[in-house]
């Protein structure tokens, strides 16, 4: 679950 929480917070600041 840790690892799909990391990758949100990247893909949510790559989308800004």
């Amino acid at each position: 679950m840790m690892g799909l929480s990391d990758v949100s917070k990247k893909k949510l600041h790559c989308r800004k």
